[in-house]
């Protein structure tokens, strides 16, 4: 029961190859029955060393693969788990070769939901599924940077003090945001409001909302 309730939540399971190097097994755990069970409720799995030393971070992931195709093929799984499997590969990789997705970002992990800390200031989409990326942007490129994306700006939400709040509204309106609420306000939207929808008139003129 814990298991499907589990897997109904889209969490991965770990398969341990750590009891191999240290030499206490000769196979990774689970054992085979609940890897098989697991796989008929549609549950996924993350392959871990546990290693303890650099040496041993990818040990015995062989023998994990070849447990994992015995246990049968994966069922169908949700966007949430594979925004999971596919963020904890990025940071195997990058803890492993200093390479990947993660480069130039330092993750802050929480319960079910984390924050990317990241160097660059380059817009992107984030993942969602309670995944933030933080990025500074410095008021001199600002514009460089958000005007690129004209179009296909949405909502700011501003922190800042009150006296530095029109100018910022009006320096975010100037870059295409369409959009400008208070940080705490960016989720609560009315029909109409100029979010994400189109208007008639929208390749002649651009509406610019400021919420004071």
């Amino acid at each position: 029961e814990v298991m499907e309730h589990l897997v109904k939540q889209s969490v991965a399971f770990e398969l341990n190859t750590g009891a191999i190097s240290r030499g206490y097994r000769t196979q990774p755990y689970p054992a085979m029955p609940l890897l098989r069970h697991l796989r008929r409720l549609g549950g996924e799995l993350i392959l871990s060393s546990d290693a303890h030393r650099a040496g041993h971070l990818r040990y015995g992931f062989d023998k994990g693969v070849e447990a994992a195709a015995q246990a049968g093929p994966p069922e169908e799984i949700g966007t949430r788990a594979q925004v999971t499997l596919r963020r904890y590969a990025a940071m195997l990789e990058h803890a492993a070769f200093g390479t990947g997705a993660q480069a130039g970002r330092r993750i802050y992990s929480g319960r079910l939901c984390q924050l990317v800390a990241c160097e660059d200031h380059e817009l992107e989409l984030s993942e969602m599924f309670a995944s933030c990326l933080v990025k500074r942007l410095p008021a001199g490129k600002m514009a460089p940077v958000l005007r690129g994306a004209q179009g296909r700006l949405q909502t700011a939400g501003l922190v800042c003090a009150p006296e530095k709040r029109a100018a910022l509204a009006q320096a975010l309106a100037r870059c295409g945001v369409v959009r400008i609420t208070r940080a705490g306000s960016m989720s609560h939207t009315l029909c109409g409001e100029a979010h994400d929808g189109e208007y008639p008139l929208r390749r002649y003129v651009r509406l610019v909302e400021t919420d004071e």
